[in-house]
């Protein structure tokens, strides 16, 4: 990882309280809409027209249209104007800059999976819940549908939320917390504990380029390539019959992530001593984050016991 560039902090009026309060209300207005609308639309179309209902087609727009067509939208005016602060750009990554971050990325996705893993296990082995992955019914779409669903929907309009519109409201309080805190943000959303470990990992990897780059389109083009692997990459070495050999690049790419890592973690602790700021007591402590911390908590729940 690059030495981030950080700007200072500033002193938080009463008015920004507020605005820290309406990230974790338009996160929870995201969500609620999104299962709403995608409830309702489902549930007439299984009175009126069962056969509908269950078309693969169906269930993949409805799943687009109502998270970005429909919640998106709701989020944005729910989140409110942004900061007055000029936009601040850096130094564009590099190709090679960007594989390097790109390995950096597997190295802490990987990371995080095994933290998730050891959660549910201990979990699972003291109550007996082993839950369900989310992800398996995204992978359940055609494969079309899906590469476009994660390989471009998703890594868009999550960057434009987390990345730009998140990010860019926590930059007053620094820079390190705003890559901490945007991606807890960004992991809780998620709602479950099978990807809230490893999204936040990645998370920082992705609010670090943005803070370095000020430019979305190299966090987006590092979280395309990052979803892409589990829904297109995998899905077609099985069909080819290569597994091995592309889970062997893919360890590969996740040793080199981890040795840069290691020759960087002089710049990574710099990152990390940045992370802690005033802004935590209050954003954590905002009505608004405190109603979607705990709807995350519930969602959580849910997917354990479903």
């Amino acid at each position: 990882m690059h030495k981030p560039t950080l700007h200072r902090v500033y002193s938080p009026s009463q008015g920004e309280d507020r605005a820290l309060s309406r990230i974790g209300w338009a996160l929870l207005a995201y969500l609620l809409t999104g299962i709403l609308v995608q409830a309702g639309v489902l549930l007439a179309a299984r009175v009126w027209l069962p056969w509908l209902a269950r078309d693969p087609l169906f269930q993949w727009l409805l799943s687009v249209c109502s998270s970005y067509g429909v919640s998106f939208p709701v989020f944005v005016c729910v989140l409110g104007r942004g900061g007055d602060d000029p936009e601040r750009q850096g130094e564009v990554l590099s190709p090679g800059r960007l594989g390097e971050t790109y390995c950096i990325a597997l190295a802490v996705l990987y990371g995080g999976s095994a933290v998730g893993a050891i959660l549910r296990g201990l979990l699972g082995t003291v109550t007996g819940w082993w839950g369900t992955d989310p992800v398996e019914s995204i992978l359940s779409y055609p494969l079309p549908l899906s590469l476009l669903l994660t390989g471009a929907l998703a890594p868009i309009f999550e960057e434009l939320m987390f990345r730009g519109l998140i990010l860019e409201r926590l930059r007053r309080y620094g820079d390190g917390f705003a890559v901490a805190a945007s991606a807890l943000l960004f992991g809780m959303v998620h709602g479950n504990l099978f990807q809230m470990p490893y999204a936040c990992a990645v998370g920082v990897v992705l609010g670090w380029v943005a803070v370095h780059t000020g430019r979305l389109w190299q966090c987006i083009l590092l979280h395309a390539g990052i979803n892409l692997l589990s829904s297109g990459v995998f899905p077609l070495a099985e069909r080819l019959g290569i597994e091995a050999p592309v889970y062997a690049g893919i360890w590969l790419l996740v040793g080199i992530g981890v040795w840069r890592l290691i020759a960087r973690r002089g710049e990574l602790g710099q990152l990390v001593r940045t992370m802690g700021s005033p802004g935590w007591g209050r954003l954590l402590r905002s009505p608004g984050m405190l109603a979607f911390s705990v709807w995350t908590v519930l969602s959580c729940l849910f997917y354990l016991i479903a």
